[in-house]
């Protein structure tokens, strides 16, 4: 089971093999003096890059996840990457349903429904990433039709995380108003029983109602930083049934 609170980043494809090898020592060193230490923060970093985190952030406590996951089993599948190799890496999380995936790779939700179904099959929690297109657009309405859509065929006792990250707020200079987001214990209104009962924690795109104050470097404590900073959201974890 997962920490009952995360705080953790997504590395995008920006890190370097030699900006991987520094960055899990200095997070570790940045919460050296935090009680609850590297408990509850996690990274996500490129596919070639998760073997370097593990050695350093994922050796000192922290939870090294992966930004996708193949839909298909370990087997004749040039390129991809299988949920099972994944898991026995030790990969905790997995990120499914990004709208820059959706955007760039036109992933569909069947495609997104079945990686959902393969990383948490493998015992690995998806993250599933979640929001509106368009600006104006109702927050709930899309995240209810994207959780029915990705959770149809989740394995009983999975651990799920939701990410709420509006589409159009991704790349701008200010981060979505803190008003933007979904309910945060009840994250849609209309969608299924088991998805209402999904927490949902808001990255770096939407603004958080009452940011903290801290430095955005990998040397602070993650713990304490801004919303939109190396760590920008936090999310609570909740088993479903």
């Amino acid at each position: 089971m997962l920490p009952t609170t995360l705080v953790g980043c997504s590395a995008k494809s920006y890190f370097t093999p030699q900006q991987a090898t520094r960055w899990g020592p200095q997070v570790v060193d940045g919460v050296s003096d935090d009680p609850a230490g590297t408990d509850g923060l996690f990274v996500c970093p490129s596919f070639p890059l998760i073997p370097t985190l593990l050695a350093s952030f994922g050796a000192a406590g922290g939870l090294v996840g992966a930004q996708d996951v193949s839909v298909h089993p370990s087997g004749p599948y040039t390129g991809e990457v299988s949920a099972e190799v994944l898991a026995q890496l030790g990969v905790r999380l997995v990120m499914t349903g990004h709208p820059e995936r959706r955007r760039l790779f036109g992933e569909t939700d069947d495609v997104v429904r079945r990686k959902v179904t393969a990383a948490a099959t493998a015992g690995m929690a998806p993250i599933l990433v979640v929001g509106e297109q368009e600006e104006g657009e109702s927050a709930e309405r899309a995240v209810a039709a994207q959780l029915d859509a990705w959770l149809a065929d989740l394995p009983p006792e999975a651990d799920v995380l939701v990410a709420y990250e509006p589409a159009w707020a991704i790349g701008r200079p200010q981060p979505a108003p803190p008003g933007t987001s979904p309910r945060r214990r009840s994250p849609c209104a209309g969608c299924s029983t088991a998805a209402s009962a999904i927490p949902v924690w808001c990255t770096g795109a939407v603004r958080s109602p009452a940011p903290s104050a801290g430095s955005a470097t990998p040397q602070a404590n993650p713990r304490r930083c801004r919303t939109g900073c190396s760590w920008p959201g936090s999310a609570s974890t909740r088993r479903i049934s």
